[in-house]
């Protein structure tokens, strides 16, 4: 029996199977557009968080000094409120990278390296990474370490 015959006596179950390919194409091409969707909204949402972190340290003068090269005294406590929420926004970041929620940004590794070749970040970090999961702490830290270009 050749195709046409076959396609004779079968026609039914032919277009059902062409039905449920194409309704399964759909879905797959909808869930992809969706996915896309989500990580779109996720930047968004994490960009909005950067930009009122930053404007917040733009806005309180007693916050400059988290840049200090050679700082005279231990990060004040409203410096390290600022850092940990830097930190737990950067935990958000690694987060949704992780679970492919969010494409992280290319120039991350070098940003959390100069970040945290600040001493009060750094000391920040040091006292405070103990309460972060071990992926996150080892995600950070290979930023200090690694050079430019490597893949994180």
């Amino acid at each position: 029996m050749g195709f046409p015959e076959w396609i004779a006596y079968n026609w039914f179950e032919f277009l059902q199977t062409a039905g449920i390919l194409a309704g399964f194409s759909t879905t797959v091409y909808t869930l992809q557009l969706d996915k896309r969707a989500r990580q779109i909204g996720n930047a968004i949402e994490i960009t909005k968080g950067h930009r009122e972190l930053w404007m917040h340290f733009a806005n309180r003068p007693a916050l400059k000094g988290i840049f200090d090269p050679s700082p005279k005294s231990a990060p004040s406590h409203e410096e390290s409120i600022f850092i940990n929420q830097l930190i737990l926004h950067l935990k958000v970041v690694y987060k949704a990278g992780t679970y492919r929620m969010y494409d992280r940004p290319q120039g991350l590794q070098d940003d959390i390296q100069d970040f945290f070749s600040n001493p009060k970040p750094r000391r920040v970090w040091e006292k405070n990474k103990r309460f972060h999961e071990d992926g996150f702490v080892s995600f950070v830290e290979r930023c200090f370490h690694d050079s430019k270009n490597s893949n994180v």
